[in-house]
């Protein structure tokens, strides 16, 4: 539903808007979610931060709490 709102141009900008902001804050839980079920399905923090393409130190700090994991964790 927000996808089809999205991609209605006969839609207001500030309504499409709203619907992605919306759809952002709905991906961002779903992702937290699946980063939390691969750490406990053993996923390192080092093969999610290639996913991202990023950094360990980025994913551990945009998804846990940097002084809650050890550097080898």
């Amino acid at each position: 539903s927000l996808v089809d709102q999205i991609a209605d141009p006969s839609v207001p900008a500030a309504s499409r808007i709203a619907a992605t902001n919306a759809a952002r804050s709905f991906l961002e839980a779903i992702t937290r979610n699946l980063v939390d079920e691969a750490r406990r399905e053993g996923v390192t923090w080092l093969e999610i931060a290639d996913l991202f393409g990023t950094s360990e130190r980025n994913v551990k700090a945009r998804f846990g709490d940097l002084h809650k994991y050890e550097d080898d964790d």
